[in-house]
């Protein structure tokens, strides 16, 4: 089945299909990476599940890397026409909530940045759309691998690129610029995007806080406005909700939050979330007959308090940076992973089995991926399957047109290839030319040396190069201008040789007696078939200069082209337009072969992980992988 699907995928015929796979050891990943190598890509082998090193979900980028949100961030990346062609949009991630009640500060958690402003009546004042872009180490340089970098945009503003320790106060100034007086708060998103080593590749969107009363300053209906923001993007079909509620609510179901989420039906698609779990501390548990101060907190996650909504999702618990507390304020973000665990396990005393898939920033970046992963299965996933088998084979039809790649050919079998479509074309220039014999045998071999002989290479040069220009099947020799050159030089160099020679110029002269005898004895010096007499000059030029010369010793012509090509390869000629300049096959299409093999490759790259997310492709992968590291071979084929 694999073979069958190389040959689809390439257009490769069954007996290099073998070669390739047997290459790579029968794993068709390997063998896709080997044939785009031969097509001059540069393509690299992407890191599959299988292979990734886990280290559990401690690690918020290497769990997103890992995810299925990850791979599609990839894939999007990859293959650019998803979205522009096929009008397909990803899941929008929304975080929403009351005012203050986490939400912000849950999203800074996982960006390991400080972004949003402090003592502040309102923390978000217009939805923040969250771009985390993970930069790979190879794209900078060491020095610079952990640097990040901050780009405010905004359609009424002029982008901004500044350093995290800069963002929090600039996206302060640049919120109070861009919402007016009095206004409280605008359906205008900023976009905050953070490119860094350390963040997850991610999108988010914090939309300002539901408020239930308007303070001084803010208009009258700050209720309505908050909620109409919020409901305009719970209306969104493709909508995955992150609802916040803090920790420490007297009773959840009083949350705005939750009454938006039962009004717009969104309770399949919503993830819930209680922030600020260390405020939820209860002073008088015992008198609750409680052994511990968070018992409510446990019971909320356990699904056994009374007030909690029901969510398809369930439920989980993150902690906050305190920024009151010194200790925390000071730290990394980095080590907050770390510290919220320890206070889930040893200060809270959350059982384990809830600590683990309910607790910490680490759990809610896997949950959201488990939503994200089961709504792409039933919407996005088929349509983008459906798009790239149809892009692939109109890029394996392009590259089917280029003919096969230099690395799978020999030189012979491309000047053989020449040798048969030059045995199609004949010399023909003889149109309004004449031979003079009225004046004499020696006028005429002089006319035909000034006039003809010339017209003789511009015709042999025209047909050679129409040999490589028409040739547009097979071997499609029209890219090898190189050996089109070197043919022509060739040739020319033996026809011109042939013309010095005496044997020649004695056929000429002979026909030429021949004709100038009959002319005057039966015609008085009058020849009636000017035509007649340049076919046979015609036919002795073709005899002499093209089939004796050059059709009947087309072995001294290939030698003479090898040669004259190993020549240039030794001296370094010639490399700067060739995919492969070892066996002198420099093509000109050369760029556009290897740019098709690379977006080739990246499709079916995609095509796997799509497949793999939609459950298509199961056991044989985990068990033999698709992926395994190998070298490309010059001399493999």
């Amino acid at each position: 089945m694999d073979i069958k699907e190389f040959c689809e995928y390439t257009g490769a015929d069954e007996i290099h299909a073998n070669k390739f796979m047997t290459h790579a050891n029968g794993k068709i990943g390997v063998a896709m990476q080997l044939w785009a190598t031969a097509q001059g890509s540069s393509c690299t082998f992407p890191l599959d599940e299988e292979d990734a090193v886990h280290t559990g979900w401690t690690n918020i980028v290497e769990a997103m890397k890992s995810s299925t949100y990850g791979k599609i961030m990839d894939i999007m990346k990859r293959i650019q026409t998803l979205c522009t062609e096929t009008k397909l949009q990803l899941p929008r991630i929304v975080v929403i909530g009351s005012e203050s009640s986490g939400k912000s500060s849950t999203l800074e958690r996982i960006a390991g940045l400080a972004l949003f402003p402090r003592n502040s009546t309102i923390c978000t004042r217009m939805p923040i759309i969250l771009r985390l872009i993970n930069t790979d180490s190879e794209s900078m340089e060491a020095k610079d691998s952990a640097r990040s970098v901050v780009i405010l945009k905004h359609y009424r503003h002029a982008d901004i690129e500044i350093n995290e320790n800069e963002a929090s106060a600039t996206i302060s100034k640049l919120m109070n610029d861009l919402v007016p007086s009095g206004a409280g708060v605008i359906d205008e998103p900023l976009t905050i995007e953070v490119r860094k080593k350390s963040v997850p590749t991610l999108e988010m969107i914090d939309l300002p806080g539901v408020v239930a009363a308007s303070i001084a300053g803010e208009p009258s209906d700050m209720m309505q406005r908050t909620r109409n923001i919020t409901e305009k993007y719970l209306r969104c079909e493709d909508t995955i909700v992150v609802a916040v509620v803090p920790a420490n609510i007297t009773r959840v179901r009083d949350s705005q939050a939750m009454q938006m989420i039962q009004a717009n039906r969104k309770e399949d698609i919503t993830i819930g979330v209680l922030a600020k779990c260390d405020l939820s501390y209860d002073p008088r548990f015992k008198q609750h007959k409680q052994s511990t101060p968070y018992w409510q907190l446990e019971k909320r996650l356990a699904g056994e308090a009374d007030d909690m909504i029901s969510l398809s999702n369930g439920w989980l618990a993150v902690k906050n940076r305190d920024t009151q507390i010194e200790e925390e304020e000071t730290s990394d973000f980095s080590q907050s992973l770390e510290i919220e665990q320890k206070w889930f396990a040893s200060e809270a005393h959350i059982s384990k089995e809830i600590c683990d898939g309910q607790c910490g920033v680490d759990a809610l970046l896997k949950r959201i991926d488990d939503l994200f992963t089961k709504h792409f299965r039933c919407t996005w996933v088929p349509k983008a399957i459906s798009h790239i088998e149809t892009k692939m084979a109109d890029v394996k039809r392009n590259l089917m047109l280029l003919g096969p790649s230099p690395k799978l050919l020999s030189l012979g079998e491309v000047l053989d290839a020449f040798i048969a479509e030059f045995g199609r074309y004949s010399l023909s220039f003889s149109e309004g030319c004449h031979v003079p014999i009225t004046c004499g045998v020696n006028s005429a071999i002089v006319y035909v040396q000034t006039h003809w002989m010339e017209k003789v290479i511009e015709s042999i040069d025209e047909n050679i190069r129409r040999c490589f220009l028409s040739h547009r099947k097979g071997l499609c020799l029209y890219r090898f201008e190189v050996i089109c050159e070197k043919v022509l030089e060739v040739v020319k160099e033996i026809v011109i040789s042939r013309m010095k020679g005496v044997f020649f110029w004695e056929k000429l002269k002979g026909l030429f007696q021949q004709v100038h005898y009959t002319a005057v004895v039966f015609h008085g010096n009058q020849v009636h078939d000017g035509n007649a007499l340049s076919g046979l000059v015609m036919e002795i030029i073709r005899e002499e200069l093209v089939q004796n010369a050059v059709v009947k010793n087309m072995e001294d012509v290939k030698r003479s082209v090898v040669q004259r090509l190993f020549d240039d390869n030794h001296h370094g000629a010639n490399r700067c337009n060739s995919t492969d300049s070892s066996n002198g096959l420099l093509e000109s299409c050369a760029v556009t072969r290897a740019n098709l093999a690379t977006e080739q490759f990246n499709l079916f790259t995609a095509l796997k992980q799509l497949k793999k997310i939609q459950g298509a492709v199961e056991g044989k992968i985990k068990t033999e992988g698709v992926w395994e590291e190998s070298s490309y071979d010059d001399t493999m084929f």
